[in-house]
């Protein structure tokens, strides 16, 4: 005979069906990653062949000559050769990593959307983010889409996190410096817009500060009697 869902376990699923859906998306975007990952002998775009790769391997036979007397280090992003060195200069290591924080950038954006639009924000936003048809071109390749991606959504997050009255509010001020330096190290060509987001979210938090009422009960009355 046929078993049914009881009235308890369908309510069990309707309470997870958020994670339940993130879990979808997550798997939906494995699957696209996959499916778009290049083969060991596709050939490498340009930025990479020429410019991430080459000065990667020069950083690693040698750091401080290559930051200090090298000219070719100030060319691109810190970051366009720092990370390639971090995983040894090697093309597939490097490629599954970036698929890997593109995979947190979509948790990230479900934890931002969430917290400032509730579920169906979240639904939709990580939507957008996993069907993407540009990111199948550029998340698995030696290039740093994937990393400024990853601390722009962290530095998002992170700002939410502290604007809204965290606990942790040291902790996700950490994270958010760290985002944004992410950001500003992996494409320096986006810094107008960093410091004026920064700008956005200081007077943000100026204005919701100001505008939070004031608590009275710090303030005593005199107990003794008037003579």
């Amino acid at each position: 005979m046929p078993k049914y869902f009881s009235v308890p376990s369908s309510i069990h699923i309707i309470q997870h069906a958020p994670l339940i859906w993130l879990a979808w998306t997550l798997l939906v975007a494995v699957k696209q990653l996959i499916r778009f990952f290049p083969a060991p002998d596709a050939p490498l775009n340009g930025d990479a062949r020429w410019v991430y790769l080459p000065n990667a391997r020069l950083l690693m036979d040698d750091p401080w000559g290559f930051l200090t007397k090298d000219p070719s280090s100030l060319h691109v992003a810190p970051l366009g050769y720092i990370w390639p060195a971090l995983w040894g200069a090697d093309v597939a290591t490097i490629q599954l990593v970036n698929c890997v924080l593109f995979v947190a950038c979509i948790v990230l954006m479900w934890r931002s959307a969430t917290r400032l639009g509730g579920i169906w924000a979240g639904i939709v936003s990580t939507a957008l983010l996993a069907y993407y048809p540009e990111f199948r071109r550029y998340i698995p390749q030696v290039l740093t889409e994937s990393i400024f991606l990853f601390g722009l959504m962290l530095w998002i997050t992170s700002s939410i996190e502290y604007i809204t009255g965290n606990h942790r509010r040291f902790f996700w001020l950490f994270w958010g410096g760290t985002g944004l330096a992410i950001t500003l190290l992996a494409r320096p060509v986006l810094q107008l817009f960093a410091v004026c987001a920064l700008i956005l979210v200081t007077a943000a938090c100026w204005c919701l500060r100001k505008t939070a009422p004031v608590s009275y009960t710090h303030l005593t009355l005199p107990t003794t009697p008037y003579v």
